[in-house]
């Protein structure tokens, strides 16, 4: 899923443009709903995007849907790109699953698994403070973990731990 190995090494998706010879894989296979194309061709297509505005002389963040104008042959070359980073991304998270399956199966009497998430951080705030408590960098900060603890082939047990603000 790297793209390290002899068998996946420098594979693409497979796309013929009006460039092509006819002894392309495409053309090979015959792929009937594939049609030739321009890379040089312009194309429209909608993404969301972040938008940064600054309503009363503050930063607001939102992400909104945007038009968007590109040549096809840049189109290609971004998805070609996303779909890599999205097979690494699965591959990684179907592997971490399957060894924590594999610790988890073999737990003797004398060994344990702890797996803790982060969970959130929250802000402090104070009703009847005075403003200064309430806005900039003078806010508080807590944050809570949640937690199981497998031992043995037990029934496993939940925790939660709260930090200092």
């Amino acid at each position: 899923m790297y793209g390290k190995c002899n068998m996946c090494a420098n594979t693409e998706l497979l796309c013929c443009d009006s460039s092509c010879t006819g002894d392309c894989l495409v053309c090979a296979n015959d792929l009937p709903h594939l049609r030739f194309f321009d890379k040089q061709e312009t194309v429209s297509y909608y993404c969301w995007k972040n938008k940064i505005d600054i309503v009363e002389g503050k930063k607001c963040n939102s992400v909104v849907k945007s038009l968007e104008t590109t040549c096809l042959g840049d189109l290609i070359d971004q998805l070609q790109s996303l779909v890599s980073k999205a097979c690494r991304h699965v591959f990684n998270v179907r592997h971490q699953f399957l060894q924590y399956r594999n610790l988890k199966g073999k737990l003797d009497d004398s060994s344990c698994l702890i797996h803790i998430d982060f969970s959130e951080n929250y802000l402090c705030r104070y009703h009847s403070e005075i403003q200064s408590a309430h806005f900039g960098a003078s806010h508080k900060q807590t944050t809570l973990h949640t937690g199981v603890l497998y031992v043995s082939q037990n029934d496993p047990v939940t925790f939660c731990t709260i930090s200092d603000p």
